[in-house]
């Protein structure tokens, strides 16, 4: 019987919310519109930082002290 992707997801171990800083309780950024035109309506996000270094990451960075957001 052939397998699903499902089941092969499952057996791999598969979880589509990894431990990165965009969902830890730590990442802190500042929102900002956008400056053009055709942009004014779309949020960014900038200035993302660790908040227990204070140093820059980027949202997909991950470290060991992790603790996920509540959402």
């Amino acid at each position: 019987m052939k397998k699903t992707v499902n089941q092969i997801k499952q057996e791999q171990g598969f979880n589509k919310k990894a431990p990165m800083c965009n969902n830890c309780k730590y990442f802190t950024y500042d929102e900002v519109r956008g400056t053009h035109f055709y942009d004014e309506y779309r949020v960014y996000q900038k200035n993302l930082r660790c908040a227990i270094g204070s140093f820059a990451v980027k949202s997909t960075n991950w470290c060991k002290l992790h603790e996920r957001k509540q959402e």
